[in-house]
């Protein structure tokens, strides 16, 4: 993975930011920083071309609040979310967090 060469210190988690913790279906574009939980419209497709859907992929949610809990945060706390229309879910998720 790129980010993993690029920082090394990084640790990624095998789940998707939601506000609540189930198996949902990941909307795979073709350009990587375009894939969403939500379906890739074809509006946005026409708007960004190369962004079609390459394939369903499922994959477990978690809320921030979960996580947050199996994470050594120390603060202050920067939380950057770009989820792809999703960031209300992620916050509400994230209520105790926030």
């Amino acid at each position: 993975m790129r980010l993993r060469r690029l920082l090394p210190q990084l640790e990624i988690l095998p789940f998707a930011a939601a506000e609540d913790e189930s198996t949902r279906q990941l909307h795979l574009s073709r350009k990587t920083d375009s894939s969403s939980l939500l379906p890739i419209l074809e509006s946005y497709t026409a708007a960004f071309p190369g962004t079609e859907e390459a394939a369903l992929v499922p994959v477990q949610t978690r809320t921030l609040d979960h996580l947050r809990s199996d994470l050594q945060l120390e603060r202050p706390v920067l939380l950057k979310i770009d989820v792809q229309g999703t960031e209300l879910a992620v916050l509400r998720g994230a209520a105790e967090m926030l």
